[in-house]
């Protein structure tokens, strides 16, 4: 059923289109509600069409950079440019497509990887991105690029993704990046579950085959600092540690990380092969390396395209430029370590996010 009701931002949006001033805090009011209500299109065309009649409307400028990091992430640009990344789906992709495949892409952005798959020679490349911004630029840059008779972009998500409408049957090869930096926040096991059952062929190949969540014991001065404080100018201020976040994403090289373990695999995906992937739970013993203190675990992902191509953002080798970020899971408070010792992680995924603590009552083993 198609609501009647006029949407809260209507009147916002029907003065807007006059050369006449919207306050601060009605645009304010009528961005975020048409935000809410996914219409995050028509929040830009209404920052922009007060900039139109008023090119100095400070209100204005912000609301539209805003509404801009809400429907395109900072990350964009970065993927875009981590030539390590594009290269190792290039690599997988190459050793799949030859000119018969009919390639489905969940995630187009910029429309990067369905070029690719474009050249490398697939009979047909549909791609989908939910953002509707985004789809539309990503047509006009395979335009540019000279491949609109070969690559589709669907203005939606895979989900609504229909065969026979959208993509002329189903396709011989699928392929994803709606990973984040913890790998699973960016709704990709549903969307692979649904992708597999709808719209692949029986046997098809997944690109990625399989990824995983790693994580390693973290120490190092400098990332302590940013983690837990103790005296201050002859103040205890141990107490604050108590409400600061346990979880955050490393956004700074010069924090130095010192992994103070080898690398776990805490949860593996095995895309290729399996159609479901329920939550899950386990403790996992991770053996020290080194003496020190430990503030926690680090966590990064590793991505298998195809056997033999792999690409992991290891926290070891740091990248200029990288899209996904490390994260840090700290401990309530530091651990002293001396190598040998033995540190039990509960570790947890909700198929949504990850989660990695000390596994309660755990002892230090050696």
């Amino acid at each position: 059923m198609i609501s009647t009701t006029p949407h809260p931002a209507t009147g916002s949006i029907k003065r807007a289109n006059k050369p006449t001033p919207t306050g601060p805090d009605e645009l304010k009011k009528a961005t975020l509600s048409l935000l809410a209500s996914g219409r995050g299109d028509e929040a830009l065309a209404l920052c922009n069409s007060i900039l139109k009649h008023e090119p100095d409307n400070l209100a204005a400028k912000q609301g539209a950079e805003w509404v801009l990091t809400q429907l395109v992430p900072l990350w964009h640009v970065p993927m875009m440019n981590e030539y390590e990344r594009n290269k190792a789906f290039h690599d997988g992709m190459a050793a799949l497509i030859t000119p018969d495949k009919v390639v489905f892409e969940i995630g187009a952005g910029s429309g990067l990887l369905a070029m690719m798959a474009a050249k490398l020679g697939a009979k047909k490349v549909v791609t989908c991105e939910a953002v509707s911004l985004i789809a539309e630029t990503a047509r006009q840059i395979v335009e540019r690029n000279g491949l609109h008779s070969q690559v589709t972009v669907l203005a939606k998500p895979s989900s609504e993704v229909r065969i026979g409408v959208d993509l002329p049957a189903k396709a011989d090869i699928l392929v994803h990046e709606v990973f984040s930096s913890e790998l699973l926040g960016e709704h990709v096991l549903p969307s692979i579950e649904d992708a597999k059952e709808r719209l692949l062929k029986p046997g098809g190949a997944v690109l990625p085959a399989a990824a995983g969540v790693m994580i390693a014991l973290v120490g190092g001065d400098t990332l302590g600092k940013n983690l837990y404080v103790d005296e201050s100018f002859g103040f205890d201020l141990r107490a604050f540690n108590a409400i600061n976040p346990r979880k955050r994403p490393i956004y700074r090289e010069d924090l130095a990380p010192t992994l103070m373990s080898d690398a776990v695999e805490a949860f593996q995906f095995d895309f290729q092969n399996e159609s479901n992937f329920p939550a899950a739970q386990k403790n996992i013993d991770i053996t020290s390396t080194q003496a020190g203190l430990c503030y926690g675990v680090i966590q990064w992902i590793r991505v298998d395209m195809v056997e033999g191509v792999r690409f992991e953002n290891h926290p070891g080798q740091p990248r200029a430029v990288s899209n996904w970020q490390h994260t840090i899971y700290s401990f309530m408070e530091p651990v002293q370590l001396v190598a040998g010792d033995v540190v039990a992680i509960n570790a947890t995924h909700d198929r949504t996010r990850p989660w990695f603590e000390l596994a309660q009552g755990a002892a230090l083993r050696q």
